[in-house]
């Protein structure tokens, strides 16, 4: 039994094999080119940050300095940890959030298991309206949060003894 050569299967195929075989270089290619881009335009703007972050003075305000800084400083970071409590803040901030995720997760496990494990009226209608929170960006209920917040009175009572609803910064409404 003689083996056929890749041409010769690929004459046999109608020229299948070469077919296939050039989707996928040409495939592989389109989808590099494509993670390449999606990876670029989300590292770009931090490695912008970065790259601001240790001009000196004279790099920031110089229009010829455009990414690399001539007089590249980590003295804006000194300052930032001088100026800022930063140890204690960051502490602060990883205890805050490590007890949000836990809280988080331990909110999604019930409630997951609850969707899993149970039946119960309209379960696909609540299913989907968790879907849908997940699906909205937070960017479109931030403004009507903020309203909503800015004038809740619960039932009236918060005004019915001479309060304000709740003392948020904003626009005054009047």
């Amino acid at each position: 039994m003689t083996k056929k050569t890749y041409w010769e299967r690929n004459r046999a195929t109608g020229g299948y094999l070469l077919k296939r075989d050039v989707a996928r270089v040409v495939g592989g290619f389109f989808m590099l080119v494509l993670l390449f881009g999606l990876c670029f335009l989300i590292l770009q703007p931090l490695l912008h940050q970065f790259s601001n972050s240790i001009m000196s003075r004279d790099d920031l305000f110089d229009p010829t300095v455009m990414a690399i800084p001539r007089y590249p400083t980590w003295l804006n970071y000194q300052v930032a940890v001088e100026l800022m409590d930063y140890w204690g803040s960051l502490i602060r901030t990883v205890g805050i959030t490590f007890l949000v995720a836990t809280l988080q997760i331990i909110a999604c496990t019930l409630v997951a298991y609850g969707f899993a494990r149970f039946d119960f009226p309209l379960k696909k209608l609540w299913f989907a309206c968790v879907i849908l929170t997940v699906l909205v960006p937070p960017q479109i209920i931030r403004a009507p949060l903020f309203l909503n917040f800015l004038f809740f009175d619960f039932f009236g009572l918060i005004t019915l003894f001479g309060v304000d609803p709740l003392p948020l910064p904003g626009p005054k409404w009047e």
